[in-house]
């Protein structure tokens, strides 16, 4: 269907690789840090984002390992008493990781240790710091002809609905 909402988004995204420890065989233990920053705009005369362009966190690295996908957004309780994931129109996220090559090479398996820090708000939120939602956990890495990744993460400030442990599975290219 054809929409006629108006609206502008940016996305400022970076990436820190720091490279810790070398091994014999070439392996490279590193620490990468990430961090992303998204805002939604409409425009015109309609104060409303549109519900098929909010933000919505949650998944699989690069996104909030702490939630399930797409889970880390504004809710509400909808006319029918249930819980409703309505997207917000700001979203922040703070990454650290931890990469360890378990073979001695960078072609091999590594084990992983992360903090994922964020929250996604809605327009009429205020953004605060205080907000934001941590998750810690580890991983292990398959970059393999299909590169398989799998993160344990748990919800440090758990809140009522929260589920307190995320298992997160990717396959194809994932991000490290």
């Amino acid at each position: 269907l054809p929409s006629s909402d108006e609206y502008w988004t940016y996305t400022l995204r970076g990436d820190y690789f720091q490279p810790l420890v070398e091994g014999e065989q070439g392996g490279v233990t590193f620490l990468h840090v990430n961090a992303k920053w998204t805002q939604l705009f409409p425009l015109g005369d309609d104060d409303v984002a549109p519900f098929y362009q909010r933000i919505y966190d949650g998944g699989p690295s690069p996104r909030h390992r702490g939630f399930e996908f797409n889970r880390l957004t504004p809710t509400e309780i909808n006319r029918n008493g249930a819980k409703s994931y309505t997207g917000g129109t700001t979203n922040a996220l703070l990454s650290a990781e931890f990469s360890v090559p378990v073979q001695d090479n960078n072609d091999g398996i590594r084990l992983a240790a992360f903090v994922d820090w964020g929250n996604v708000w809605a327009s009429n939120q205020p953004i605060k710091s205080s907000d934001m939602r941590t998750a810690i956990g580890f991983g292990i890495r398959f970059p393999i002809q299909i590169p398989v990744s799998l993160d344990f993460a748990w919800l440090v400030d758990r809140q009522p609905g929260d589920s307190s442990t995320q298992i997160q599975f990717t396959m194809g290219q994932f991000h490290y």
